[in-house]
């Protein structure tokens, strides 16, 4: 799951003792999606039906991801700035 905005790309090999190689790059945009609301939509039936849906356009497995990534940064981040004392280290 990208986190960043922008191309991306991945590159795929498919490898075989008989055959050979065979590379595929596989090149993607990430971006944010178009925000709905609600989304109407109508039903092929007997009688004509249409409904209309409220969206929660809030992702919160993506919030959570993101708030798991930043508290994982913090505590590296955390670290990697406390002094490192040599005398400590000797014992």
């Amino acid at each position: 799951m990208p986190f960043e905005l922008g191309i991306h790309k991945a590159n795929l090999i498919f490898t075989d003792e008989n055959v050979g190689e065979v590379q595929y790059t596989i090149v993607g945009k990430s971006e944010l999606p178009e925000i709905l609301d609600t989304f109407t939509g109508d039903c092929n039936s007997e009688e004509p039906f249409t409904f209309k849906k409220m969206l929660n356009f809030k992702n919160d497995k993506l919030e959570q991801a993101r708030n798991q990534i930043a508290e994982q940064t913090k505590k590296v981040t955390s670290k990697l700035s406390q002094p490192h004392d040599d005398k400590e280290s000797r014992k």
